[in-house]
């Protein structure tokens, strides 16, 4: 479940909405009571009311998640949610992180207090800008399903802005360790591209390595001091989500959830993993019956052979045999199917989605933005009409097989609307496509890939629209990756 290529996290224009927080589309109206329950809590009827001004009509920038949730980004930063590319800082404009702060001090810091106070004060916060921006362009948000999902724990635990109950949402990237080189990933997320002397150098937010607080671990994401605080600040926890790096081969991520088995936890929360499902951990297996619930939030980009040439060295057969086993641990495990679009991969994305939908699998596409090269917004216009011609198709098609045509085509109607609304001019589309083809270039002569051949179509309108495929590339020196 990753956040993709960004600039800083302060000064990025279009965050990255990431397949790392589940939208549900049902999910997107608040519960009837909510404004009602927050007045009265504010007004002086709630158990911790004292002193906290009314706020039932600050619905609009309140979310839930500052007080039941902590997330940790993979380099150990720390930010409000998985949507959230501004980093929580101290006073003193250090920021918090794992790798220098303990849990207990990120949750209980000025900067997660002071966004409690504003946020029950009516006042906007700019962490918030992703949901507030999708909500404006109808695409849901992960404020408005998570003030649903948390209404009954806000109405009983809800403070004034001071330190709050340990968390109960656990939304965790411990350390970038990861088994593949996706084409929209970077450093931040992978230690495969982090070791790549090809695809690495193009990655602009690198994972940051601090002097830790840790002695005797070169690895700070692998201190035993790491699973000791994360099993200390849990003991409330409903509900968590792993992701990564990949959460399934991450030797403290399985070790918690092995004490949480152990202890007898486990069968009062509520497990989600964001993953990409190739090389699992066996252990995985045997712990996911113990949960109360299990979400599989499958990284997607892809069906087939173009799933092989986005998730590279993913194997489509080898995710395919890993979900039948995940099946057959236990009945009632959710499936999500989680693409991300992107130039390489919109024009074919129906292939997945029909394949999801006979599944039965859930599917929620977001749009990859952040780096420029593998934006969507670089696909011609010639291929923009085929996405909107096989979308009507996918969609009667969805119909005639008895699915919601309005829900179907609301997986991508939005983000079609977005990447015309925010196009390119033409000399930053020049710019980026050069770039677009570099960087292929280099994938593919690395890779022993060739995006020609795998991309026959979408080849054939970009240089019938941009002119001839330059030939060089940028950092590939004749070495195989």
């Amino acid at each position: 479940m990753q956040r993709l290529h960004s600039g800083s996290r302060e000064t990025m224009e279009h965050p990255t909405w990431s397949i790392s927080c589940l939208i549900i589309k049902s999910a997107y109206n608040l519960l009837d009571g909510f404004a009602t329950v927050l007045k009265a809590y504010f007004s002086g009827e709630g158990a911790h009311a004292k002193g906290v001004p009314e706020m039932s009509n600050h619905s609009d920038v309140f979310c839930a998640l500052p007080w039941v949730h902590l997330n940790i980004n993979p380099d150990g930063a720390a930010t409000l949610c998985c949507q959230s590319h501004h980093p929580l800082r101290e006073e003193n404009g250090k920021p918090l992180n794992l790798q220098t702060h303990s849990l207990e001090e990120i949750w209980n810091s000025s900067a997660l207090r002071g966004i409690r106070a504003d946020m029950v004060a009516g006042k906007p916060v700019p962490h918030c800008f992703a949901c507030h921006h999708n909500e404006k362009i109808g695409a849901g948000s992960y404020r408005l399903v998570a003030n649903q999902r948390w209404q009954a724990t806000v109405d009983a635990d809800l403070c004034e802005g001071g330190q709050t109950r340990p968390p109960r949402y656990f939304d965790l990237r411990v350390g970038n360790l990861c088994n593949l080189k996706c084409v929209i990933c970077k450093s931040l997320y992978s230690s495969q591209i982090e070791r790549d002397p090809v695809h690495g150098p193009w990655t602009e937010a690198s994972y940051q390595r601090l002097e830790h607080r840790f002695e005797g671990s070169d690895d700070w994401d692998q201190a035993p001091e790491i699973l000791d605080e994360i099993v200390a600040i849990s003991r409330n926890v409903e509900e968590i989500q792993l992701a990564g790096g990949e959460p399934t081969i991450n030797k403290t991520m399985i070790g918690w959830l092995n004490h949480l088995c152990e202890t007898g936890k486990a069968a009062q929360i509520h497990l989600g993993l964001v993953t990409n499902f190739i090389n699992v951990n066996p252990r995985i297996y045997n712990l996911l019956p113990a949960f109360k619930s299990v979400d599989l939030k499958l990284s997607i980009d892809g069906y087939g052979g173009v799933y092989d040439y986005v998730r590279y060295p993913g194997k489509w057969d080898y995710l395919i045999r890993n979900v039948e086993k995940a099946k057959s641990t236990r009945s009632d495990i959710q499936f999500y199917v989680m693409p991300v679009l992107n130039v390489y991969n919109f024009l074919h994305i129906f292939d997945l989605l029909e394949w999801s939908d006979k599944q039965g699998f859930h599917c929620h596409a977001t749009l990859a933005r952040g780096v420029n090269y593998i934006d969507s917004r670089l696909l011609p216009p010639v291929t923009r009409r085929r996405i909107h011609d096989r979308l009507e198709d996918y969609v009667s098609a969805g119909r005639a097989a008895g699915l919601d045509g309005a829900g179907l085509r609301g997986r991508l109607a939005p983000w079609l609307a977005e990447i015309d609304a925010t196009d390119f001019n033409p000399e930053t589309r020049a710019r980026h496509i050069d770039s677009f083809m570099k960087f292929t270039n280099d994938l593919d002569r690395s890779r022993s890939l060739n995006f020609r051949e795998r991309f026959p179509m979408l080849y054939q309108d970009i240089v019938a629209y941009y002119g001839p495929w330059r030939a060089e590339g940028r950092f590939y020196d004749g070495r195989r990756a």
